[in-house]
């Protein structure tokens, strides 16, 4: 994946060129979602493809990056394992070990 401004291959950093665009859905509260276009581009020098990410979205969620970054506390939409993984990844661990002597 690269940002919208990039326009240079992350693994050789050869040129990229447009090859196709796929469809995303994004998740909002109560239900509410969006189709989005997001371009693929394919690098001249080792062909490897990559989706072009805009700020806004969040790689690999399928919900809102504002529904992702808020206080999970106060949302019941998405499932309890999701929001589970999100606080996993951005903090420590949830259980504390014993100091060794």
């Amino acid at each position: 994946m690269v940002k919208s401004e990039t326009d240079v291959c992350p693994k050789c950093g050869g040129e990229l060129k447009y090859y196709d665009y796929v469809i995303r859905t994004q998740k909002f509260p109560e239900g509410k979602f969006r189709k989005i276009l997001l371009s693929r581009m394919k690098c001249r020098n080792c062909k490897s493809v990559h989706r072009v990410i805009p700020d806004d979205i969040l790689p690999y969620k399928q919900y809102a990056k504002s529904v992702v970054e808020a206080d999970a506390e106060y949302l019941d939409y998405p499932s309890e394992s999701s929001v589970y993984r999100w606080h996993a990844k951005k903090a420590t661990p949830l259980v504390k070990t014993k100091k060794e002597d």
